[in-house]
């Protein structure tokens, strides 16, 4: 054994680093990820518990969670069932003729699941722990970072090449023909790139105080002329807020020029492609 002055690391961890096996199926292992696979463990006795009557379903919400839990294990049920739904939802956005038609329900949009150009998040506001505070953050790209897309990165274009072959697959099984699957795609990826210089990089992201920019509603009505961030977010959250913390002004600053009726149908592919891969 290492004594703990030639090496401590080695001293204290020997017996682990010489027995602890990484699983093929996992990147890591450690105390932490043991904890969690013993209470998903656990968990899972407990619904099965609840499935079969022996823990009583005492709520609602218990009851909901119970069928969902049974419809989602139904294999079945599932291969029987096959792409149909996912083929009906795309309908959804599939038939939308312009950016006009797309906001006018946005709530519900966003309630059903459907893809937004921005994400809305209600959390701890990041200076007063004590109140909560609405939250616009921009949506993610393609690649891990926006540094993946200058033309100087080894890995983009092979990245960007397997992106589409996939993507391209998956509209096939949806039955779209290899033209208009290739189409989605190509202008999927043509949005995507329209972002990437108004998002910030993962290096930029990691200085958390630049993202807190408490805007008033005002300012962030103004931020598209379409879309009624108002009414989006009143509807939403029941009440209408004073400000919205913006985590990157130069994003929704140029909101407007990225989303409109001219780039809509890019929009359109972006979206679709962002929904199918949800599922």
């Amino acid at each position: 054994m290492t004594s703990p002055k030639q090496d401590f690391y080695q001293h204290v961890n020997h017996d682990w680093l010489d027995t602890v096996e990484i699983p093929n199926d996992k990147p890591v292992v450690n105390s932490f990820s043991f904890l969690a696979d013993e209470i998903e463990k656990t968990l899972m006795a407990d619904v099965e518990k609840m499935v079969s009557g022996d823990i009583p379903l005492t709520t609602t919400e218990l009851k909901s969670f119970v069928d969902f839990y049974q419809l989602a294990s139904d294999y079945e049920e599932r291969e029987t069932i096959g792409l149909a739904p996912l083929v009906e939802r795309l309908r959804k956005i599939e038939t939308l003729a312009s950016l006009q038609e797309w906001s006018q329900n946005l709530a519900d949009w966003r309630l059903s699941g459907y893809p937004l150009p921005f994400g809305i998040n209600v959390t701890s506001d990041m200076k007063q722990a004590d109140i909560y505070n609405v939250y616009l953050s921009v949506p993610s790209l393609i690649l891990p970072d926006t540094t993946y897309y200058t033309d100087s990165h080894p890995n983009k274009e092979d990245l960007l090449s397997i992106y589409q072959l996939m993507m391209t697959n998956l509209l096939q099984m949806l039955g779209k023909s290899t033209e208009e699957a290739e189409q989605i795609v190509s202008n999927n990826l043509a949005f995507d790139a329209s972002l990437v210089p108004f998002i910030k990089s993962a290096e930029e992201s990691a200085d958390y105080t630049k993202a807190y920019n408490p805007k008033s509603l005002e300012t962030v009505a103004s931020y598209h002329e379409i879309i009624n961030f108002e009414t989006l977010l009143s509807t939403l959250l029941k009440q209408t807020p004073e400000e919205v913390v913006v985590t990157e002004p130069i994003f929704f600053e140029a909101l407007q020029e990225l989303l409109n009726e001219e780039t809509f149908q890019l929009f359109k592919d972006w979206m679709i492609c962002q929904y199918v891969l949800s599922f």
